[in-house]
């Protein structure tokens, strides 16, 4: 990837044909296999969006480069009426009548329920998927960096930096949706992963969609081991 005006690394570089996807090096080098038409969404945080066709000429070469540009948004006029309003937001906000909206529950024992969602890209759902992936791999790219930081971090490790960090993990938005432990256990779980001893393999750049993968999955060992106690 070329460019001097953004930092290349943990680009996302994702197959939508094969639905499988890497992120870059610090240099923003990266591997994938592909196949010719395939198409590989660019995704990151610093700039839009945007997909790259493989053509011939890539799988002859086996190289590809991308070149990302800058882009500006510009957003529509908008112009703000004071109909009624003062200008006291305290006064003004008291004039609003609000309605209690009552939210359905579902019939069912949340508890008795998991479940793991893979995605696969289709026709009729590409759009909605590769909203849902790139959140999914990202937020779970940096759920695996805070994994690797506890596990692989030194035993002797103060309490009170140990205690942050197993804060900022319970707080990540992937913990939340897909490991679901509840406070009181994150650190039994943190000890399960670090007796299982995780391949090592797994932390290498080009492997995080497999040890998210890993990780969803030992996570639901540790709560039915759990749940036998």
């Amino acid at each position: 990837m070329l460019d001097d005006n953004f930092n290349l690394n943990d680009v996302l570089i994702y197959d939508l044909n094969t639905a499988s996807g890497v992120f870059t090096s610090d240099n923003g080098e990266f591997i994938i296999k592909v196949g010719l038409n395939d198409q590989l969404l660019v995704s990151s945080v610093q700039f839009e969006d945007f997909k790259v066709i493989v053509d011939q000429g890539v799988i002859d070469n086996k190289i590809i480069n991308i070149k990302i540009k800058g882009s500006e948004n510009v957003l529509e006029e908008v112009t703000v009426k004071p109909y009624n309003l003062s200008g006291d937001v305290i006064a003004d906000v008291q004039k609003i009548s609000l309605e209690e909206v009552k939210q359905a529950r579902p019939d069912f024992n949340e508890d008795a329920y998991t479940f793991r969602y893979k995605f696969r890209p289709d026709e009729q759902s590409a759009v909605e998927n590769i909203a849902i992936e790139k959140s999914y791999l990202t937020n779970g790219l940096n759920f695996t960096n805070m994994i690797k930081a506890i596990v692989n971090g030194s035993r002797k490790k103060e309490n009170q930096n140990l205690d942050k960090e197993l804060m900022a993990l319970e707080q990540s938005p992937f913990f939340q949706q897909y490991i679901e432990v509840p406070s009181d256990r994150i650190p039994a779980f943190i000890d399960y992963l670090k007796n299982e001893e995780i391949d090592r393999k797994l932390f290498k750049k080009g492997n995080e969609l497999n040890l998210i993968e890993h990780l969803i999955e030992k996570s639901e060992e540790f709560k039915l081991q759990q749940l036998k106690k």
